[in-house]
């Protein structure tokens, strides 16, 4: 309707995140299926899957939007019926921001990176959408429709690297790399709840399957300290853990004298 490539890139990646959410919507379904032997840990992985088929389809979209924006130099048109294009892009703007903002908090609180990117994605595509209805305003007034072109380079630029920081989180989930910021937070919890038999924890690694998180380390109990008691303590730490990552928490922590 307006022959505006900024325009046709938001489309473009509206397209993109119904996709998309049809991957991450079933990436959540197959995270809700119980453990079982086959799967110990569940099949929260999935999420890293389905957001690294996210993440590619974004880099896709923000590659072929520089190509329609190169294009529009090489042969431009000029814009029409702008004050509609202005209106229904900013509705739909505000819409993502919307959706985006419920589906960012939802995915916190489950710790789900399905759900979590999702509505980032949607926030960001919200911010640069209001970019898009200030350029084209200025078009409007102006009649300068170069400007349309390099808006929809640049919105293209921050797409691809979007899509790239979301392959990166994808692949560092299905390969396990460490999250150093949630073992610092896990050793914190531990030290402000430690008992006074607790000598020192060493070793903490943890492992994330959707909203499954297995715990393990080892901690250094007194020499004298019976069977009994050690089993004690690390019901003790095992409740910590739990009352603070959700009751899809495990823990399994070797037990070490301390002489």
């Amino acid at each position: 309707m307006t022959k505006s490539v900024a325009i046709l890139s938001d489309a473009l990646e509206g397209i993109i995140n119904i996709v998309t959410g049809a991957f991450g919507l079933y990436a959540l379904y197959l995270a809700t299926i119980p453990k079982d032997s086959n799967h110990p840990y569940g099949h929260g992985k999935a999420e890293f899957v389905t957001a690294g088929i996210e993440g590619l389809l974004i880099a896709l979209a923000g590659l072929g939007i520089v190509y329609k924006g190169v294009l529009s130099f090489i042969h431009p048109e000029p814009l029409q019926n702008l004050d509609w294009g202005i209106l229904l892009v900013s509705l739909a703007g505000v819409a993502n921001f919307a959706m985006g903002w419920f589906s960012a908090k939802k995915g916190e609180k489950n710790r789900s990176l399905a759900l979590e990117s999702t509505g980032k994605h949607l926030i960001s595509d919200a911010y640069t959408t209001l970019g898009i209805s200030i350029a084209l305003s200025i078009v409007f007034y102006t009649n300068a429709y170069w400007i349309d072109g390099v808006i929809s380079i640049i919105l293209a630029i921050i797409l691809a690297y979007m899509g790239y920081k979301i392959i990166r989180k994808a692949l560092s989930g299905v390969m396990d790399e460490a999250d150093e910021n949630l073992i610092q937070e896990i050793i914190q919890v531990l030290e402000e709840k430690r008992q006074a038999s607790w000598k020192r924890f060493k070793g903490i690694r943890v492992i994330r399957s959707g909203s499954n998180i297995h715990i393990d380390g080892i901690v250094y109990l007194p020499a004298e300290m019976s069977v009994k008691e050690a089993e004690i303590c690390l019901v003790n730490i095992h409740e910590i853990l739990v009352d603070k990552y959700g009751e899809f928490t495990e823990t399994a922590f070797i037990v070490r004298a301390e002489k």
